[in-house]
């Protein structure tokens, strides 16, 4: 049965709105996380495979990152309320969909929400992603407004609920929907994946600004008008249980996969009609199949493509073979999931598939023969996990050889194990789900406090990645500049970014850049007392 609806897709901002709002627009632009939405685009595509409905998406990642001034200076209801009615153009939407994904995502929802419920009374509301699916009193309760959560993956629940001639009988009773009433009844929430993953057709970019997303992505490369980059998943799930992660409560623990022939016509078209020069692949365990992946990897190599995985790479399933196949690929840039230098934080407290640090190790000097510059994750501030063993951890990320690390703070995400640990034992420092992400503290432990922690996370990334790092003191300035650069394109008043890609030119002979680059450095340091304040702390120095 084909229908005719308007629908709209709202996907809040990643980062809390008091910590944007009070941050000025260099800290908006640094805070984002600005990728193309394909949770929507799928869900959206799918849909449009089986009804005739009209899609608008509002992306307020782009829009805040776009209008930061504007954002920072405008209430907040005032900034949504004339950024939906911008988006709709005079059309009221029949179905509105917020995309939840992150934690941090929370306290939007009862502002879209309650704006929606103003501007079009008669208007389904519905929810979706990993905080809803998780929390779903809680976002209930938040957002009474709201009708229905779907759970776990929307695509079938929604194409489903568009279908549908009366949507609120349709959200009572259908699979993979959740509502206020089936959650006073306490009926258990079941998932409606789709076993096939092929039925879901090549997603309709139209549907956003595809240039847009080049300004900000999750790509670490070299940027250029003419590197077009694109978003890609090829598969679904994670079998792995880290303690950390809630991604399995979305999409299972089971792997799905797209057909190898399926994902080789995806990357053909994208590299015809949008001319993309580079795949972020998004899986979470895209090397969990070793033969597909090669299959897959063997085709990208025949486009001539750069190929990055920001999600990391499971170092429990890389191997030789694949290393040297995904550097054929286009892999410049590997992305590592380490998570601890500690192997008793590794084995008893994260649960990692991979059991000893020697297996890091040995990944490393693979990827090294094959001149990949190595990323690396870091977690720390897990409960039961000491200071020294954090100190331990800090060791391995200098002396492993990684070229830049991402540190996290643990956060206890909604369906996580973690999370699970962390309300039984009274661990949590707020319960406002909005507070827990990988860059602030909520978790009471033994030797720190939130604040040390915090300071610390952030004395980590100064010290191995700037003062410490490892590129600058094995004599490898020009690989160094990587990093520096990278951190300048996303953050252009970093002063430690600006000062070590300084030394970096000088050790190559570039005078003028060095200069330009130490010149930058001491402005910001004479306008900034938190950087000032670093400086001091790390030995750079004060004045020129």
């Amino acid at each position: 049965m084909r229908n005719t609806n308007n629908i709209l897709f709202i996907i809040p901002p990643a980062a809390p709105i008091e910590f944007l709002k009070k941050s000025g627009v260099s800290s908006v632009k640094a805070s984002l996380i600005v990728a193309v939405p394909m949770g929507v685009l799928s869900i959206a595509t799918y849909t449009s495979k089986h009804t005739d409905a009209r899609f608008t998406i509002l992306d307020l990642n782009m829009l805040v990152l776009n209008s930061a001034e504007e954002f920072i200076n405008k209430p907040w209801d005032v900034f949504l309320r004339e950024k939906i009615l911008a988006s709709l153009k005079g059309i009221s939407p029949s179905i509105v969909g917020i995309s939840a994904i992150f934690n941090s995502n929370t306290n939007y929802l009862y502002s879209i929400a309650a704006t929606i419920r103003e501007l079009f009374p008669e208007t389904i509301i519905v929810a979706g992603g990993g905080v809803p699916t998780n929390m779903t009193e809680h976002v209930f309760n938040s957002a009474p407004m709201i009708d229905g959560i779907a759970v776990g993956e929307g695509e079938k629940p929604f194409a489903g609920l568009v279908m549908a001639e009366d949507k609120k009988i349709f959200l009572a009773k259908a699979p993979g929907w959740m509502t206020k009433e089936r959650l006073l009844v306490k009926l258990d929430p079941t998932m409606d994946l789709i076993t096939d993953l092929d039925d879901i057709p090549f997603l309709r970019y139209d549907l956003i600004d595809f240039k847009e997303y080049q300004i900000q992505n999750r790509y670490h490369g070299e940027r250029s008008s003419e590197n077009i980059i694109a978003p890609i998943m090829t598969s679904r799930g994670c079998p792995y249980r880290c303690s950390f992660c809630a991604s399995f409560s979305v999409h299972g623990r089971k792997m799905r996969f797209y057909s190898v022939d399926r994902i080789l016509n995806d990357i053909r078209r994208l590299k015809e009609e949008f001319n993309v020069k580079i795949l972020v692949i998004e899986d979470d365990q895209f090397l969990f199949d070793k033969n597909r992946a090669i299959k897959i990897l063997e085709g990208i190599a025949a486009h001539n493509l750069i190929i990055e995985f920001p999600n990391g790479l499971s170092v429990a399933d890389l191997n030789e073979e694949l290393i040297v196949a995904l550097k054929k690929a286009g892999l410049k840039m590997a992305s590592l999931a380490v998570e601890s230098g500690c192997e008793r934080v590794l084995n008893k407290i994260i649960h990692k598939p991979y059991r000893t640090l020697d297996a890091v190790r040995n990944i490393v000097a693979l990827m090294r023969k094959e001149q990949l510059y190595i990323r690396a994750f870091f977690i720390i501030g897990f409960p039961g996990e000491t200071k020294e063993e954090i100190l331990e951890s800090i060791h391995f990320m200098k002396s492993a050889g990684f070229n830049w690390v991402a540190i996290m703070l643990a956060s206890p995400i909604a369906g996580s194990e973690l999370y699970e640990i962390c309300q039984k034992q009274g661990l949590l420092m707020s319960t406002a789900v909005e507070d827990f992400h990988y860059a602030k503290s909520n978790i009471l432990l033994d030797h720190s406090t939130p604040e040390e922690m915090e300071n610390l996370r952030y004395h980590i990334n100064l010290d191995v990645n700037f003062v410490n790092n490892y590129d600058l003191i094995h004599g490898q300035p020009q690989t160094a500049l990587i990093g520096f650069l990278d951190v300048l394109g996303r953050m252009d008043d970093h002063a430690f970014a600006c000062y070590y890609a300084a030394q970096s030119y000088q050790s190559l002979g570039d005078h003028k850049q060095a200069e330009m680059f130490f010149q930058k450095y001491y402005t910001i340091i004479y306008s900034s007392k938190f950087w000032a304040d670093q400086a001091k702390y790390f030995g750079l120095p004060l004045i020129k």
